[in-house]
């Protein structure tokens, strides 16, 4: 039974290696929800199953426990070893504490960017800046959330290229883009074997803007130019923002000017089977120790 916690992080295994093909085989927008999902779960699989194993090992050296049952009594039925337990706690705490970390720095990041927009002229959700430099991101926010552009890279840009530019930042802020990719970074935190399904999920949400920027301008290779262009000299933009140029901007050139493929029916049946199998053996596991302390505790009376 003590296998049941063990595999979400197989399943995480399973995902480090089939992340960036299961992205690819997906489309876009269903790639991007799926691959995030997929991400959660597996690591709240992997962190409940480590807060589990870890009370069971080292649940008696506690001040603090309950009164009518103890770890000992659960470990006879479930073996976790005291050095397990150990590790349990410690890896535990460290990853929790690395999603800490991250969120706050999101937190912070994105107060950042909404500061420096204080003041600065907004016509239907989008800012120029008197900028030389090349930058262009989307910052979430009330009433839609904000599309940043420098005046330098609009000089650069054709007519057509700013116009799927500008489609390809409102498109973020229009399909909320921004928890997506939030979901999975700070995933990817609590579960360092997920930072291939992060880098799926990424990219998957720059291609889907790039797709809607497709529709606007009409022109996939106008899309690719506006992408190209803007990579070449884009400054940096706040850490929590999405922009054009980020994520892998040769392999969005690339689909962008290949056909497209068909969707492999086994994709989203894997997506899905990761997600099944992490929930179910998560739950496996917490109701099997739920059981032995409800039979502790009634032998107990």
């Amino acid at each position: 039974m003590i296998w049941w916690a063990a595999v979400p992080h197989l399943l995480s295994v399973v995902a480090w290696i089939l992340a960036a093909p299961l992205g690819r085989r997906l489309p876009p927008r269903s790639a991007a929800i799926l691959l995030s999902v997929a991400a959660v779960s597996l690591a709240i699989g992997t962190a409940a199953t480590l807060t589990i194993v870890g009370y069971i090992g080292v649940g008696d050296l506690l001040p603090i426990g309950p009164t009518d049952w103890s770890a000992a009594d659960v470990r006879e039925r479930v073996p976790v070893p005291l050095g397990a337990g150990v590790a349990a706690v410690v890896v535990g705490t460290f990853l929790a504490l690395r999603c800490v970390v991250a969120l706050v720095d999101m937190l912070r990041s994105y107060r950042q960017a909404v500061r420096a927009l204080e003041g600065l002229t907004e016509v239907s959700g989008l800012t120029i800046i008197e900028d030389e430099s090349q930058m262009a991101y989307a910052v979430p926010g009330h009433g839609g959330g904000r599309v940043v552009v420098s005046r330098g890279l609009l000089r650069r840009l054709s007519g057509p290229q700013r116009k799927a530019l500008l489609a390809h930042e409102k498109a973020h802020l229009r399909h909320r883009h921004h928890w997506y990719a939030q979901v999975a970074i700070l995933s990817a935190k609590a579960n360092p074997l997920l930072a291939p399904l992060r880098d799926a999920t990424l990219l998957a949400i720059e291609r889907w803007a790039d797709q809607e920027a497709v529709t606007a301008v009409g022109n996939p290779a106008v899309v690719a130019e506006a992408i190209g262009v803007s990579a070449l000299a884009m400054a940096s933009g706040p850490a929590t923002a999405l922009g054009a140029a980020q994520s892998d901007v040769v392999a969005r050139v690339r689909l962008l000017l290949s056909p497209p493929g068909p969707t492999k029916r086994f994709a989203p049946i894997g997506v899905g089977s990761l997600v099944a199998g992490c929930w179910a053996s998560s739950l496996a596991f917490a109701g099997q120790v739920y059981a032995f302390i409800e039979a502790i505790e009634a032998a107990a009376t």
